[in-house]
């Protein structure tokens, strides 16, 4: 489980270390996959997570005779055109990366790019994934996520 906010930068190869806390639950030499999250951030997930993820984003369909298919493994439907664009933006923001032994993954230079990251980064942990902001962006999201943060727990 990945929790807790860290202050990095990003070396001239735009590689990044992950906190000591996190590469406890990384399994050594598995694939991480970094995605440029739309709101600004890159997403690094485990493997499991990532695959996780996608089914979440297909969710599992009735289908027309309502019954629900327990062995698919998502919803996706090629058939249908915001699932195929969905998938491909996916795929085409998402990259493979390996973590190195002092513990740093290379962030690819679009993924960088993708999200203003610059020297000074912000390494959150976010339960299932961690995610890497440019240290200023996410101190402005923080800023106005904290006026809402006892509003979240209210059940409406």
């Amino acid at each position: 489980m990945f929790t807790g906010e860290y202050n990095h930068t990003l070396d001239s190869k735009g590689r990044v270390s992950l906190p000591a806390t996190f590469r406890r639950d990384l399994v050594e030499d598995e694939s991480l996959y970094l995605f440029a999250d739309p709101e600004g951030a890159v997403r690094i997930y485990p493997k499991a997570a990532y695959e996780q993820w996608l089914d979440e984003m297909f969710p599992k369909r009735k289908s027309s005779d309502e019954m629900y298919n327990a062995d698919a493994t998502n919803g996706y439907n090629p058939r249908n055109p915001n699932d195929r664009t969905k998938r491909r933006l996916i795929a085409s923001r998402t990259r493979e990366v390996l973590m190195d032994s002092a513990g740093r993954i290379s962030v690819p230079q679009d993924l960088i790019a993708k999200a203003n990251i610059d020297r000074d980064v912000t390494v959150i942990g976010e339960i299932d994934h961690i995610e890497l902001w440019n240290a200023e962006t996410w101190q402005s999201y923080l800023g106005s996520a904290e006026g809402e943060f006892d509003t979240l727990f209210d059940e409406s």
